[in-house]
């Protein structure tokens, strides 16, 4: 029993570390597509309904209660209908894009034009299982863009209604939708370069300022009691917090709008 407890053991630990060897997004993608499990079986019955509805021929057999006459025929199809289909296409648009609401989101506006254009012809199951996994990486490549074009649009500069950039910086909550706007991956690009022009301890500054704290409870003021500062690196002088407002944040704006442009003209599709 031992030995077997121990052969157990060693084979866990090569299979941990095969995992670990993997490259980061496919490790990344395996994490998602377990959390879309419910997706997975939607995408799968949902194409599998449509297939058959259109003549597509090799396909699985859709079981006794397969009705396509009901409200909602996929909902006939029994569980784990094309399933390995869905699940392989599921991983394939997290490892490319490692943003699950964007994969969501795409496949739902895919299904969508799918179901009311009848784009699907009565081919082979491997034809139309190709054509969809075109389509959706094209509908989320297509979802990507007009998040950028939605972040450029911005302009981070001041526009006809006197908003700019400098105004989503002052406002937390607005902050955070713009988080919410752009991929992590953006995100990340953004701050590194913040941190790279201006300051290592930006980022930090943007991220506890959106979460509530002030500028005196990030930044700090040796002059006052209790406020030491909540920054990493930077510690401020005797002169307070101004310091650090006038050398980096007041130019966050300016330098931000140098990297939304360099993103518009140099970022990989594939973020």
């Amino acid at each position: 029993m031992d030995i077997i407890a121990d052969l157990i053991d060693r084979a866990a630990d090569l299979q941990r570390r095969i995992y670990a060897s993997l490259p980061f997004e496919h490790r990344l993608a395996d994490v998602f597509t377990k959390l879309a499990v419910d997706s997975i079986e939607a995408l799968g019955r949902a194409l599998g309904a449509e297939f058959l509805a259109r003549g597509v021929t090799g396909m699985p057999d859709s079981g006794p209660s397969w009705n396509p006459q009901a409200r909602h025929p996929e909902l006939t199809l029994p569980a784990g209908y094309l399933r390995e289909f869905a699940s392989a296409t599921y991983r394939l648009l997290l490892a490319k894009f490692q943003d699950l609401a964007l994969v969501d989101d795409a496949v739902q506006r895919y299904l969508l034009k799918l179901t009311t254009t009848r784009r699907i012809k009565p081919v082979p199951l491997k034809s139309a299982e190709s054509y969809v996994r075109y389509g959706l990486v094209q509908e989320a490549l297509d979802l990507l863009r007009q998040r950028r074009q939605r972040a450029l649009s911005l302009d981070l500069s001041v526009e006809d209604d006197g908003v700019s950039l400098a105004d989503f910086i002052d406002d937390p909550k607005a902050l955070r939708e713009i988080q919410r706007e752009l991929s992590p991956r953006v995100w990340k690009l953004w701050m590194t370069y913040l941190a790279q022009r201006l300051h290592e301890d930006v980022p930090e500054y943007l991220g506890l300022s959106m979460e509530g704290f002030t500028d005196l409870e990030i930044i700090g003021d040796p002059r006052r009691k209790g406020l030491p500062g909540m920054l990493t690196h930077y510690k401020p002088p005797p002169s307070g917090a101004n310091s650090f407002l006038k050398s980096f944040v007041y130019k966050i704006p300016a330098v931000s709008k140098d990297f939304f442009h360099g993103l518009h003209e140099d970022l990989p599709l594939a973020v």
